[in-house]
């Protein structure tokens, strides 16, 4: 896990871990030259923090491959989360306060065969730049863990007692690159995004 300025992580071999490499916060930090491969959650996942440049890395079979996120201050996991009230009142003041990733590169890696998404700008992410990369065969080689997407939905349904049933949007798993929730001023160019379980680009 990486929580300091001005990183260089290169030519490592990160593999079977729960996580690849976890980047918290902070600014300028780089992951080049290096193969991330069948970590159970995301290859490298950005949780906030500026100018980070992920380049030039082997991403494959992982949940899912490179993931922009932002870094919550309420870091326990949405299962715990789900069904207490508190909780979910407290996460939604988080979302107010919690840090963005802002001025991420994420270019000319080769990211195959994860099983979530391929690559993916989530929650408030503003200046992301998506370009020159090749992502393919997302949903396919490694298959999505829908048990596991389903304990999602039962724990955040019971949360929400008889008012609604949660739904996790089954039908955007294994997609290449993936931009959600708010997403801003940010670009995805000349990547190559084929074979997919579901959209290239969505």
């Amino acid at each position: 896990r990486v929580e300091a300025d001005n990183v260089t992580l290169r030519g490592l071999e990160v593999r079977d871990n729960d996580w690849g490499i976890l980047m918290m916060g902070g600014e300028g930090s780089v992951v080049e030259g290096s193969n991330i491969i069948g970590n159970v959650h995301a290859g490298v996942q950005v949780m906030g923090g500026r100018n980070h440049r992920i380049a030039g890395n082997t991403v494959n079979g992982n949940g899912t491959g490179i993931m922009v996120d932002m870094l919550h201050q309420e870091r326990r996991s949405l299962l715990d989360r789900a069904t207490d009230p508190e909780a979910v009142a407290r996460l939604a003041q988080d979302q107010k306060t919690a840090i963005r990733s802002e001025d991420i590169v994420v270019s000319d890696n080769m990211v195959r065969g994860n099983a979530n998404l391929g690559i993916a700008a989530h929650w408030y992410a503003r200046r992301i730049t998506i370009q020159s990369n090749t992502v393919h065969l997302t949903g396919i080689e490694r298959k999505p863990d829908m048990a596991m997407i389903e304990r999602v939905e039962r724990e955040m349904t019971a949360g929400l007692g008889s008012q609604a049933v949660a739904k996790v949007r089954t039908q955007e798993i294994g997609t290449g690159i993936h931009l959600f929730c708010f997403v801003e001023d940010s670009t995805v160019s000349s990547n190559r995004s084929f074979d997919n379980a579901a959209s290239g680009i969505g």
